[in-house]
């Protein structure tokens, strides 16, 4: 029987919304805040927001260990003494799941990588998009899921250019969590698979990570970081099964006089950690902290991060399809500045700044059509073939029958 899909949290959309907005600030509109001023310039010391790559973090945690745990409450037995039956039972658990994130996330993915490479081949005389080698590598590594490593690697060398598909060093490390994660959740019992997680929260977060991007002063810890998926499988984990989660549920915050300042303040935090020196140290420990706390108000479902409004409901349609939107948006601005530096438009000249503005037009044109088009489509399309997997493995092995004697 088909698995139902639980019904859309909204605030977990809003919060989405909010991490795309960061990204799409971070790698498109921070260079045009000096232009509006003393206030331009002061922003720009004062925030960062490459801190929403963190907060998909913490939802993606969350999101995935719900989703597997209602898989398992659904109908998984208990793992079987004998060991041939509970590697049956646990790809039977496990193998409907990452179908469902190949179709939900590579087909997408790989769609706009072929598109970079295509544009960095045939529109690039300026190299807007980078060079077409830098590229292919970035390319390969997407494709086998070791962009983080890649990338790594890559300013560890002291190399400072880059092609166009950076983002996918985020996209390696969730793929690296959810190919591992069913194997924890399965095999460590429930009594010690809390302590593990914490161990190896704390283990990191207090950890100094030096910006991975910044050449020769690079942190494999950084391209590795995994303190806020661990605060999103661990708030999962408990409002599954501590009692405790629901009577700690901050209802006051459903009034919006309330929940501005305390949401408002956390979302302002996750701009504000980054940029301060006196916890440069240990500042992506503490963003991770503050996604969590983010993440445990959505968590409840229960309009705690916004009210119903018509300002929710455009964080709501942007937030369903912010993964389009992240892998898009790189591509939209390289083409962009491709066009600008075609025309003999100088960066800082009024013409060139609004056609940077006017790209996030494009880029969500062209997400809603990929969410259409490709990404929910095909997302249906992995549900189907995991339910089919799923109803396969679960059959009941045929024992031939013994022949009667005489």
């Amino acid at each position: 029987m088909p698995r139902t899909e639980p019904a859309k949290n909204t605030d977990i959309e809003v919060l989405r919304a909010v991490a795309i907005l960061f990204t799409l600030f971070s790698h498109l509109l921070w260079g045009l805040l000096p232009t509006f001023g003393r206030m331009g310039r002061m922003l720009q010391s004062s925030l960062q927001f490459w801190t929403g790559v963190d907060l998909f973090f913490g939802i993606s945690g969350f999101i995935i260990t719900a989703s597997l745990l209602r898989q398992l409450a659904a109908g998984d037995p208990p793992p079987s003494l004998a060991p041939s039956r509970r590697w049956r039972e646990f790809l039977a658990f496990a193998v409907p799941f990452w179908i469902r994130r190949v179709f939900r996330l590579l087909p997408s993915a790989w769609l706009w990588i072929l598109v970079t490479l295509l544009l960095a081949a045939g529109f690039n005389t300026h190299q807007s998009f980078g060079a077409l080698r830098d590229n292919l590598d970035e390319a390969a590594a997407a494709l086998l899921n070791v962009a983080n490593l890649h990338f790594y690697e890559w300013f560890t060398h002291g190399n400072s250019a880059y092609g166009s598909l950076g983002v996918y060093w985020s996209l390696s490390l969730e793929e690296q969590f959810y190919l591992i994660f069913p194997f924890l959740l399965y095999f460590v019992p429930r009594r010690l698979l809390v302590p593990v997680l914490l161990a190896a929260f704390f283990a990191q977060v207090f950890a100094f990570r030096p910006d991975g991007f910044v050449p020769g002063n690079t942190s494999l810890l950084w391209f590795v970081r995994t303190d806020a998926l661990l605060l999103g499988v661990l708030i999962a984990l408990w409002k599954n099964q501590a009692g405790s989660y629901r009577k700690l549920a901050p209802r006051f915050l459903r009034r919006p006089r309330y929940s501005l300042p305390v949401v408002g303040g956390g979302i302002v935090l996750l701009a504000l950690i980054p940029s301060s020196a006196a916890v440069a140290a240990f500042s992506t420990g503490l963003t991770a902290l503050c996604c969590g706390f983010l993440v445990w108000l959505a968590s409840y479902d229960r309009d705690l991060i916004l009210a119903p409004c018509r300002l929710k409901a455009a964080l709501v349609w942007l937030g369903t399809r912010s993964y389009s939107v992240y892998l898009i948006h790189t591509i939209c601005h390289a083409f962009v500045q491709e066009l600008k530096k075609n025309a003999g438009i100088a960066e800082g000249h009024l013409l060139s700044e609004s056609l940077t503005i006017l790209s996030v037009a494009l880029i969500l044109t062209l997400a809603e059509c990929n969410y259409r088009l490709v990404e929910k489509p095909l997302r249906h399309v992995g549900r189907r073939l995991a339910d089919r997997i799923l109803q396969r493995l679960r059959r009941p092995a045929v024992v031939a029958a013994a022949p009667v004697p005489g």
